[in-house]
């Protein structure tokens, strides 16, 4: 009788990991690779200029949702990093932060923004995720206040107003450089 309350109990068990594991990994599938959350997840413990070196290799390979999902939870990441951590040093981590932005981050902006309607998705699901996953490498609940404030830049880019002024924008600028 305990072999099988044992078994059973194990089996349960093993099945509940199961769905855990896969509930862990799908997240937007429609959106983003199983292999770019699994990314994110292991990011989640590393300093937030990681997230920009991954972004970079999803974007050499073409993965541009998968790209963008990375860059601007990186984004996030980097500005709390930033705002915990205050650093005023001209070679410092808001010097690096800028300089990313400007090279991998105008790329990516860029490309995100041929599709109008795919751009909000990205940014929806990059808000849901830094909602639902702490960032471990330096905690939210070490400044519960500054973390929930820095949505602010991305809620701002995820307006439609924003959006098609940042498209228009953009297309202008295209048709101009030829």
């Amino acid at each position: 009788m305990i072999n099988k309350k044992i078994l059973l109990l194990s089996s349960f068990v093993l099945f509940q990991l199961c769905v855990w594991g896969q509930k862990q990994t799908e997240f937007y599938p429609e959106l983003f690779s199983m292999e770019v959350i699994k990314k994110a997840t292991k990011l989640e413990k590393s300093h937030p200029l990681e997230f920009f070196g991954a972004a970079t290799e999803y974007y050499k390979d073409g993965k541009m949702n998968d790209a963008g999902f990375l860059y601007y939870l990186g984004d996030l990441r980097y500005r709390y990093y930033i705002a915990t951590h205050l650093d005023e040093k001209p070679d410092g981590e808001r010097a690096i932060f800028a300089s990313l932005k400007s090279t991998i981050g105008s790329e990516i902006n860029y490309r995100l923004g041929e599709d109008i309607d795919n751009y909000p998705k990205i940014l929806d699901a990059v808000i849901e995720w830094r909602e639902s996953n702490d960032f471990k490498f330096y905690s939210r609940k070490e400044s519960p206040a500054k973390s929930l404030f820095k949505n602010w830049g991305i809620a701002k880019k995820r307006s439609s107003a924003y959006l098609v002024s940042d498209q228009t924008y953009k297309i202008c600028n295209r048709n101009l450089n030829g």
